[in-house]
């Protein structure tokens, strides 16, 4: 059974008038954060800024750079901001309810709180000594025949900086060279506050903690809250959608983006239920080897455990304000040959215009690799997930 919370028709076609009923129309559900701010668009016009910057990110972020990372554009920013308001329907109908400057803030983030990923001239930024200071061993100006190592050392810290990349380019207004965000247009205020929670949606406990709330005139921005549902929501993107396997084909790609690559192939399915129940659905390989067997069965429980970690570091925070979170450990793992796998997972748009790859399964090297990374994230987060 293939469980998938989304249920977009048309990805590459956002025009103005059908921008809310696309960016809506994941499923049923009483309240819609698109739809609360077109209630009101013509009291803020916050709902005009969202479609400029949708429009933006999809005709300047689909297409990035590196090409290694999963996806980090335009269709991932719309699932996210789906998973969100899953999140957010008690919330919404409760006395402490996003306000509507909230609401944008938050929305706008989903959109721009990968801008790091796609942004490889590091050296423009504003803080890039610091960062070179940090980083010694990585040339950040070198361009071209990178060599493997230098190339894994500069996707290295560009995943690890990639929010603090966003806030510098959102505070900057502009992103590579002359080419101005949507977000230059804001006020000031508006832009700080989106800056921070793009920032903010890679953070340790106690880092969200001193994030807390900022007045806005007559509001409260509830920083933290804003930055740990984006985090979330961010998280809950785990599924095949986040890449496309025909492109492991024609392009190099690294070995350790294949093990995430591969990691979001074999997840087939997420669905947040009432009360905000998480459960995943995984089709795997057949493998009568034990070994390989094992080793594929560390993919289902990494995906699993490092939601188990968002939920441990953000269940009592978000508890307050009545947002339960509960990742059902119950997967449903599906073992098929390769003619099946592929063949029977609910296609997304962009799947009707790139025809789903025949499967290619992970070698014995990736396997291992992949093995023990998820040993590396158990090790380091130990003492955080309980469960483990």
């Amino acid at each position: 059974m293939i469980l998938f919370v989304l249920n977009f028709y048309q990805y590459n076609s956002v025009v103005l008038g059908e921008f809310t009923q696309l960016t809506s129309g994941y499923k049923n559900r009483d309240i819609d954060l698109m739809g609360v701010l077109e209630e009101k668009n013509n009291e803020h016009g916050y709902l005009n800024k969202l479609r400029e910057l949708s429009i933006w990110t999809e005709r300047h972020l689909t297409n990035p750079m590196i090409k290694d990372y999963t996806d980090h554009g335009v269709n991932h920013s719309r699932r996210l901001e789906g998973y969100i308001n899953d999140l957010i329907q008690e919330l919404m109908q409760g006395p402490n309810r996003l306000c509507d400057k909230e609401i944008y803030i938050l929305l706008a983030s989903c959109y721009l709180h990968d801008l790091g990923m796609h942004y490889q001239y590091l050296e423009s930024l504003p803080y890039f000594d610091k960062l070179q200071n940090e980083y010694p061993n990585v040339n950040f100006s070198k361009r071209d025949n990178l060599n493997p190592e230098e190339r894994q050392r500069i996707l290295e810290v560009t995943r690890k900086e990639h929010n603090r990349i966003s806030h510098e380019l959102i505070m900057a207004g502009s992103i590579y060279g002359d080419l101005a965000t949507p977000i230059n247009g804001l006020d000031q205020e508006l832009k700080h506050f989106v800056a921070t929670i793009c920032y903010g949606h890679r953070l340790n406990r106690e880092e969200y903690d001193e994030l807390g709330d900022e007045s806005s005139g007559s509001d409260s921005i509830r920083r933290s809250l804003l930055a740990r549902l984006l985090r979330i929501g961010d998280a809950l993107d785990v599924t095949r959608e986040r890449i496309d396997m025909q492109k492991m084909a024609f392009q190099y790609i690294n070995d350790y983006s294949k093990v995430h690559w591969y990691k979001h192939h074999y997840t087939t399915g997420m669905q947040v239920s009432d009360r905000n129940r998480i459960s995943l659905s995984f089709n795997l390989p057949c493998k009568p080897d034990d070994k390989t067997r094992r080793l594929y069965d560390n993919i289902p429980r990494w995906v699993i455990d490092e939601l188990k970690l968002e939920e441990y570091l953000h269940v009592d925070y978000l508890d307050r304000y009545g947002i339960a979170i509960k990742i059902d450990e119950r997967r449903n793992t599906n073992y098929k040959d390769n003619a099946e796998l592929g063949s029977d997972v609910t296609r997304q748009p962009r799947s009707l215009l790139n025809p789903q790859p025949p499967l290619e399964e992970m070698d014995e090297s990736l396997l291992e690799l992949a093995a023990g990374s998820y040993e590396k994230f158990k090790e380091k987060n130990v003492d955080s997930m309980l469960m483990l």
